[in-house]
């Protein structure tokens, strides 16, 4: 097929095929091919379809290199990848793909160069066969040409021989011939299954070495599956994620190592009840012959692996692994291998020992605490970007919302111990490493009925890493396992000094008082020992808000801030102790004054900023801020360096001034000094007061070169890697989030001498702020700007609400008609857009923008975007392009958060050739 169209096999089937009616039942089928793919994204293999919305691949493609063996199921339209393995090939060899049916087992095999057949795998998928034969694709933006060299496709048991009318077989045949390919279905006997209440072990043997593939479900239809590894005569597999009390329908299926695969009969099994909730977590340091009964098995994803290592040594420990190449991830929906324990909704404080720690991006480990399917906590450690983190997430009706995100200090060899302590509705998580003391991470509250806790097994991203964390233990930390594994009994004879027994008591808070004031209050309290402490505050008894004290100690006091005057609020403490025992003190309110005259300017980025480092990302610098008690100014002026003073606008002004008070000093680089200026920002008042703050503006010169990325959790601040056009924003934790929700809020990313590059950035909507679908300003949206230029003067506005020119912007917007994304050129046009609801993107959800921007030989450019949710494998097309005759030649990034609550992750922007 052609080069620069894609002709890919995934949701529609573009690839170019040679289809044979065949009859629905069982076969075993090979295609030879004497080409190997070269380039990405070329691809060869064999299709089995029973309509174009449900068919199977089963082929050998190129991917940064490398050749791999594929496959995928694409059932109503929708593909799934079933195994993505490196093979060892060179572009000389031939290769043989091979396909066999038993029932709903599907079984992949490829041989290189002559070679035996490789089994890929086993999976189970449904399909009324219709037709199967060889296919040639390729895929991405501008896929190189293919041509797939089909030797041969071949019934399995009745190939043509010889093959391409070669020599007839030899009358006299060697003494000593090679055997005849093995044509014949292993035999399997002995099948049996052991269930639990939410699990059932199924072991069988075989007359010969195979892989196997246990097909489960309440009916006959099945619907899952989990496959047995290596390869043997004797063979076990243990089903995860079962309901208690139910009876299941299983059989499975055998593969020898010729492709050739045998499956029994149906036969049935019924699950265990339920066991009756504990009042506290039972502890447990797998120390026994085998899991517990109070332990119950979740394995959402199916290939999970939960296995007891060191039975009866003093480092017993429960594995659970999860595969690679298919996240499961704990967003959202809770997608992680985890082991949990019913437990009645009482206050708790529970300890996971791990002598695992993460290491490739987005493994991790920890524990979830859970009500349902849609609502749990997590408390984790996972690895990001070369660090570990000590994470913890809460998700209300399946959004997911981030708590804490902290940088760990720990070693590959360390192990870890992540702590949960419950007192009503605050949760307090604590790490301890290598044996140290606890580390409390922090407070949160968050009103949860609880069912379950439990240890897990996670992994992320579309292409993760295999994982396995090592569970040492978990105790209820009251009342812990002593000695752990079986170890030495505790010393008759006690050291004379003995260490401490573990604190379990909880702190005790007094002196709690609030002084408050119009839109602030001071919280103060002591505690009888040193603690943390985290002030729940809001309109009701619900709060909605919180505010944390820094370090640890037994005086305390938190400001809490953004509080409306004349108000009456509600307020509670938590204090937490350094082994992670919290106190919640009962319910207290009080009352904000009224808002008494006098003026105050807020410069939000402080009175030292930078502009021109790491490069300059558009003409103008813009200082933002608000003044206080705007009704009484009559006059907001700056000053550059003492010369003439220029009226600033006063918000709102339904655009970029979004609210009372707020003001953007829109200075040009031509009007400021290389090196250090002064910016004098002075409001008059109604009663003939003044005002002035003084801003002290370092103009530096530089550029930034591409390749370029942020690194939002660095100690740089947020000024000295990204420009803010509009509002106020916050960095930190590798991502930076609007602070001011509201019109336009733009964040300027890079150098505006940018001309051809692509764009990847992350984007979590948290929720809709206030103005959005109001005058001026439309429905809500989140999305990127390129070749970006600054704003420019239309009617001599303060400041400047232009968007053009410019380059492109690509968003996600949500109308209420329905919400779409959106690919705009310059002046508005041209426009591609995208059909309505066609993307789930709601608060809570992280989804991944990648745009572009590639120039063209005659003049204009070519603008591309394509998004998806984080965690999902990336689209090989992109969404939308358009053609700008009539574009800028260079400029740099924006993100853009347009009446929305929101975080960008790190940006990462990349050269085009």
């Amino acid at each position: 097929m052609g080069a620069g169209e894609s002709h890919d096999a995934w949701g529609v089937n573009r690839s170019l095929r040679v289809m044979q009616a065949v009859s629905n039942s069982d076969f075993a089928v090979d295609a030879g091919f004497d080409s190997v793919p070269s380039a990405t994204n070329q691809d060869q293999g064999l299709i089995v379809e029973q309509d174009a919305s449900n068919w199977l691949r089963f082929d050998v493609f190129s991917s940064g290199g490398v050749v791999r063996a594929f496959a995928a199921s694409t059932t109503n339209g929708t593909s799934k990848t079933r195994f993505n393995t490196v093979l060892s090939v060179q572009p000389a060899d031939s290769v043989v793909v091979g396909v066999s049916r038993a029932g709903n087992a599907w079984t992949m095999t490829v041989a290189v160069d002559g070679g035996a057949p490789q089994v890929i795998g086993t999976f189970s998928q449904a399909l009324t066969v219709g037709s199967v034969g060889p296919f040639a694709a390729n895929a991405g933006s501008k896929p190189a040409a293919y041509t797939a060299l089909v030797d041969y496709v071949f019934d399995r048991a009745n190939p043509i021989t010889p093959e391409d009318g070669g020599a007839a077989p030899d009358p006299d045949p060697d003494p000593d011939p090679e055997p005849e390919p093995d044509v014949t279905a292993p035999v399997v006997s002995g099948l049996a299954a052991t269930p639990a209440a939410s699990s059932a072990t199924v072991s069988w043997t075989t007359n010969e070495a195979t892989t196997g593939a246990v097909a489960f479900g309440t009916t006959t239809s099945y619907g899952s599956s989990a496959t047995s590894t290596g390869s043997g005569t004797s063979h076990s597999v243990t089903l995860t994620g079962l309901a208690p009390a139910t009876t299941y329908h299983y059989r499975v299926t055998a593969t020898d190592t010729s492709g050739n695969a045998g499956s029994s009969a149906d036969l049935t099994f019924t699950t265990t009840a339920a066991s009756a909730p504990n009042a506290v977590l039972l502890s447990d340091d797998f120390s026994g012959a085998v899991l517990g009964s109070g332990w119950s098995v979740v394995d959402p994803v199916g290939d999970g692996s939960v296995e007891l290592v060191g039975q009866g040594t003093g480092d017993a420990y429960l594995a659970l692994s999860v595969g690679a190449g298919e996240s499961h991830d704990a967003w959202g929906v809770n997608r992680s291998l985890r082991v949990m324990q019913a437990v009645s909704n009482s206050d708790f404080a529970v300890d996971a020992g791990f002598d695992s720690v993460p290491s490739a991006t987005n493994q991790d480990q920890g524990l979830i605490v859970e009500q349902d399917a849609s609502n749990w906590l997590r408390f984790d450690v996972f690895s990001s970007g070369g660090v570990v983190r000590a994470f913890a997430a809460s998700t209300t009706n399946g959004t997911s919302k981030t708590r804490f995100n902290t940088v760990l200090s720990v070693q590959p060899a360390d192990s870890v111990v992540v702590g949960v302590s419950r007192a009503g509705n605050a949760w307090t998580m604590t790490v301890a490493v290598d044996g140290g003391a606890p580390q409390v991470i922090g407070t949160f509250s968050q009103a949860l009925t609880v069912g379950s806790v439990g240890p897990f097994a996670a992994n992320a991203g579309s292409k993760p890493a295999a994982y396995t964390a090592l569970v040492d233990y978990v105790f209820d930390r009251a009342n812990p396992i002593t000695p752990e594994d079986g170890g030495a009994a505790p010393d008759p004879d006690p050291d004379p000094d003995p260490e401490p027994e573990p604190d379990v008591t909880a702190p005790v808070v007094s002196g709690l008082a609030a002084t408050p004031a119009a839109s602030s209050a001071t919280v103060s309290w002591t505690t009888n020992e040193a603690t943390t402490g985290a002030v729940a505050f809001g309109t009701t008894t619900s709060y909605g808000s919180s505010a944390t004290s820094t370090g640890s100690g037994t005086s305390h006091s938190v400001t809490l801030t953004g509080l409306a005057p004349a108000t009456t609020y509600h307020y509670r403490v938590t204090a937490t102790d350094t082994s992670g025992n919290a106190t919640v003190t009962q319910d207290r309110v009080f009352t904000t004054p009224a808002q008494t005259d006098g003026i105050a300017i807020d410069v939000w980025y402080g009175p030292d900023q930078v502009f021109g480092a790491p490069a300059r990302t558009q003409p103008r610098v813009n200082i933002v801020g608000s003044v206080s008690d705007p009704a009484s100014v009559t006059s907001l002026t700056y000053r550059v360096n003492g010369g003439a003073a220029r009226n600033l606008s006063i918000g709102p002004d339904n655009r970029r001034l979004s609210a009372p008070g707020d003001f953007n000093v829109d200075i040009p680089y031509a009007d400021l000094s290389a090196g250090a200026n002064g910016v004098t920002i002075t409001a008059l008042g109604s009663d003939g007061s003044s005002v002035t703050e003084t801003v002290n503006v370092t103009v530096q010169t530089a550029s930034s070169t591409l390749p370029y990325a942020t690194d939002w959790s660095a100690g740089e601040s947020l000024q000295a890697q990204a420009q803010s056009v509009d509002g106020l924003w916050e960095a930190g934790n590798g991502s930076v989030s609007t602070v001011q929700v509201g019109y336009d809020r733009i964040l300027a990313v890079g150098d505006a001498t940018w001309t051809d590059y692509e764009v990847t950035v992350p984007m979590t909507l948290h929720g809709f702020g206030p103005g959005a679908g109001q005058y001026l300003s439309g429905a809500a949206m989140i999305g990127v700007g390129l070749r970006w230029q600054g704003h420019t003067q239309l009617q001599g506005e303060q400041p400047g609400y232009g968007w053009y020119p410019a380059g492109a912007y690509s968003w996600y917007r949500f109308y209420d008609e329905g919400p779409r994304w959106e690919l705009f050129g310059n002046n508005n046009s041209p426009v591609n857009r995208g059909p309505r609801n066609a993307v789930d993107f709601s608060p809570g959800d992280t989804f991944v923008m990648r745009v572009r921007v590639e120039s063209l030989p005659t003049g204009g450019a070519v603008y591309s975007m394509r998004m998806w949710e984080q965690g999902t494998v990336e689209p090989t097309t992109w969404f939308a392009t358009i053609t700008d005759d009539d574009t800028v030649a260079n400029g740099s990034v924006v993100l853009i958060a347009h009446h929305v609550d929101a975080t960008f992750g790190n940006v990462t922007v990349t050269p085009l050739e």
